[in-house]
């Protein structure tokens, strides 16, 4: 915020059964490298993650996360 960089990217990411991460995908940058690599820092920083329910019958979870960096608390499009 403080250099004026702002952005919104799209990573796919999987969660193993057991809580880890599998597959980190950036699908759409930011157009900053510093914001993509929080992102994916941020999403590794976060593992384990809980472990997938038995009943969901997975073997891993895919997501499509869309990160929001902006300035002072507002989105900007």
């Amino acid at each position: 915020a403080e250099k004026g960089i702002y952005g919104d990217l799209k990573i796919r990411f999987t969660i193993k059964k057991n809580g880890t991460l599998g597959n980190i995908e950036l699908v759409r940058t930011s157009g900053y490298k510093m914001l993509d690599d929080a992102a994916i820092r941020a999403l590794k920083d976060g593992e384990p993650y809980w472990p997938l329910p038995d009943e969901w019958g997975m073997e891993n979870y895919t997501i499509l996360g869309h990160f929001i960096y902006g300035l002072y608390g507002y989105q900007l499009r």
